[in-house]
């Protein structure tokens, strides 16, 4: 993947092509060179440096599970928690997350445990949101975890819900 960085005075412009991943911008208000080359490198999650610092990191999707047990996780906003699960894979480590940057639907997480809710002997992390600050529509389908890694990598998962009146 290659690109490049093109500006109009403090305005930067990042354009980048070849695939689909999501990515993060993460541009400060400073003056960019208008030919400053960036070559993205698949195998770091630094993806364009500029004057030493850091353009945009490449977000990491992560499976979540809404009410671990439940297909339909519904969502009843009017009181009690809501667990959310951040999944362990083979390429993720839910324990790597920074626990205090862990949102769900707009709500910071109350609490979290360490347990392996899916079965697949990886330790997963189970956060508890008050359900009653969730900033959700009454017609949402679809509600999503975002925080960073101890690395500052942002992260992001979704699952499906149902909300309850």
């Amino acid at each position: 993947m290659t690109g490049y960085l093109g500006s109009a005075g403090f305005r930067p412009t990042v354009v980048v092509w070849e695939g689909d991943s999501t990515w993060q911008l993460q541009i400060s208000q400073s003056r960019f060179d208008n030919s400053q080359p960036i070559a993205i490198n698949n195998w770091s999650d630094v993806v364009g440096y500029h004057n030493g610092a850091t353009l945009w990191r490449r977000m990491i999707n992560v499976a979540v599970d809404i009410k671990p047990g439940s297909d339909e996780n519904p969502i009843n906003q009017n009181g009690g928690n809501t667990p959310v699960a951040i999944l362990s894979s083979a390429t993720f480590d839910a324990t790597t997350v920074d626990q205090t940057t862990v949102e769900f639907a707009g709500s910071p997480s109350e609490s979290h445990s360490v347990e392996d809710v899916n079965g697949d002997g990886r330790p997963d992390v189970v956060h508890k949101f008050a359900s009653n600050t969730l900033v959700l529509g009454d017609s949402a389908t679809q509600a999503c975890v975002r925080a960073e890694t101890v690395q500052g990598r942002p992260l992001k998962g979704c699952d499906v819900i149902r909300v309850r009146q």
